[in-house]
C-alpha cells in the first residue's frame, strides 16, 4: 500500500480505494465475527468528517440558491465563491464516500446490512460506526441511542427545556433518512409500517402526519431489534428475545417478527428460544407497494 513521501503516516488516495481489503464472502461469513476481532467504531473518523463536509457543502448549495431564487441578495464575488466551493466540497465528499464505502466492506456486519433492500455500504458504515455492540446490552438501548425511544407515557423522546436528550440529534436523522430509504426501495419493513399505521388509523384519532411518523418509529424499532440480534449473535455475544417479541406478543397481527423474513442472510437465531412456534419461521411479510408512503403529510392533515 503507497504511502505518502511529504507525511509517511499517511496513505495516498491515488491507491487508498483498491487496498482495502474486504472480507465479506461466504467462507468468512460462517465465521464467527467475534474472531476476527472487528470494531466498527474505527469507522467513526471517517463518518464523522463525512458528514461535517456535507454539512458545508448544504450551505453553500443553500446560499447559492437563495440568490438564484431572489431569496437572498449578494455581489458577484460572493456568489462565486460559493459556487467554486459548493463545487470542491461536492467532490471532497464524493470522494469521502467512496473511501468509507471501500472500509466498510472490511466489516461483516456491514456485509449483513448491505444485503438488506434499500441499505448501502454508506448506510451500513453510518449505523455501525456509532455502536459499541458489546455494550448495548439490549435491544431497548440499540432504540435509545438512535432516539427512537418512548417514555413512560408512550411519548416519543424529543427535545425539552432542562433535560438531557439520551441520543445523539444527528443519530436520529441518520434513523429517519435510513427509514425512508425503506420505505422507497419497497423494503419488507414496509410492512411493519403499513400495519403499524393501520392500527392506529383504527385506534387513535390522530392527523396523517402523527400516524405516519408513529409508523415509521414502529418500523425502526423492529429494524433496530433484528440488527442487534443478528449483530450480537454474529460477535457470540449472549442475546434475548427482543422487547416487541415477548412483551406485546401479537403485535400489530405480526406475532414473532423473525430477522430472516426480512431479508437477513442469518440462520434461525431465534429458533434457540423453545418458546416460539415453529410456524412463526415459515411465515413471510406480504404487502402492497404503495407509492403515497413516500410524503410525510403535511402538519395540517
Amino acid at each position: 500500500m503507497a504511502r505518502d513521501k511529504k507525511y509517511p503516516g499517511l496513505i495516498n488516495q491515488k491507491n487508498s480505494l483498491e487496498n482495502y481489503p474486504t472480507f465479506i464472502d461466504d467462507s468468512i461469513r460462517s465465521q464467527p465475527a467475534h474472531r476476527l476481532a472487528q470494531n466498527t467504531l474505527e469507522q467513526r473518523p471517517m463518518v464523522d468528517l463525512r458528514n461535517y463536509i456535507q454539512k458545508i457543502r448544504i450551505g453553500f448549495e443553500n446560499r447559492a440558491r437563495a440568490v438564484t431564487f431572489g431569496w437572498d441578495t449578494a455581489d458577484e464575488y460572493s456568489l462565486q465563491f460559493a459556487d467554486v466551493w459548493y463545487e470542491r466540497f461536492r467532490k471532497l465528499e464524493t470522494d469521502m464516500d467512496l473511501d468509507i464505502e471501500a472500509r466498510a466492506k472490511h466489516y461483516i456486519i456491514n456485509g449483513y446490512l448491505n444485503d438488506l433492500r434499500g441499505i448501502g455500504w454508506l448506510t451500513a458504515a453510518q449505523l455501525t460506526s456509532q455502536i459499541n455492540i458489546k455494550r448495548t446490552t439490549s435491544s431497548s438501548k440499540m432504540n435509545r441511542m438512535w432516539g427512537m425511544a418512548t417514555d413512560d407515557k408512550g411519548k416519543a423522546e424529543a427535545k425539552r427545556r432542562g433535560k438531557r436528550l439520551g441520543y445523539p440529534p444527528k443519530n436520529k436523522g441518520v434513523m429517519f433518512n435510513l427509514a425512508d430509504s425503506l420505505i422507497k426501495a419497497n423494503s419488507p419493513y414496509t410492512w411493519v409500517f403499513q400495519k403499524a399505521r393501520d392500527k392506529y388509523n383504527r385506534h387513535r384519532d390522530w392527523t396523517k402526519r402523527h400516524t405516519w411518523l408513529a409508523s415509521r418509529r414502529i418500523m425502526c424499532q423492529v429494524f433496530l431489534q433484528h440488527l442487534w440480534v443478528v449483530w450480537r449473535d454474529l460477535e457470540g455475544l449472549p442475546i434475548n428475545k427482543p422487547w416487541i417479541m415477548w412483551k406485546k406478543g401479537d403485535a400489530f397481527q405480526g406475532g414473532y417478527y423473525i430477522p430472516e423474513a426480512f431479508g437477513w442472510r442469518v440462520p434461525h437465531i431465534m429458533a434457540q428460544f423453545e418458546d416460539i412456534p415453529h410456524e412463526y419461521f415459515e411465515w413471510e411479510p406480504t404487502w402492497a407497494f404503495d407509492p403515497g408512503l413516500y410524503e410525510i403529510p403535511d402538519e395540517k392533515s
